[in-house]
């Protein structure tokens, strides 16, 4: 019997899900928290092993999805993109260590939060708590 970890499993035979979506319009506490994270889980496609790091714009809407709109400057061939959210999804097969990834990231947010003096206020942190 194989074992159903979400109902995303089943719609797109995924092995791997969100684990934690970070926010904040501070360009330079989201820059470093992202240099770090990228320090520890590096550029890496097959979420069905390894945790992927994703950097991407927000938009300006209440709900989180990403906005992938890209805006040009001046008919540059590369998009300019408002950089201001982070997300890392983690494959099943880590579910043991997810702790361990969790006290990590909190961690890094914390220290960051008191280096760039970073009001709560404009910071989102959410967990996906039922992984």
């Amino acid at each position: 019997m194989m074992e159903i970890q979400s109902i995303s499993d089943i719609i797109t035979n995924s092995s791997s899900e969100v684990f934690v979506v970070i926010h904040s319009s501070n360009r330079e506490f989201i820059d470093e928290l992202y240099q770090q994270l990228d320090a520890v889980y590096g550029w890496n496609q097959e979420s069905e092993r390894t945790p992927v790091l994703e950097y991407e714009g927000q938009s300006e809407h209440d709900s989180w999805e990403y906005d992938y709109e890209r805006r040009y400057l001046d008919g540059d061939d590369e998009p300019v993109v408002d950089k201001t959210t982070i997300s890392v999804e983690m494959p099943y097969c880590m579910r043991r260590s997810i702790s361990y990834h969790r006290a990590g990231i909190e961690a890094l947010i914390e220290e960051g939060i008191k280096k760039h003096n970073i009001d709560k206020k404009d910071l989102k942190v959410e967990f996906n708590e039922d992984f």
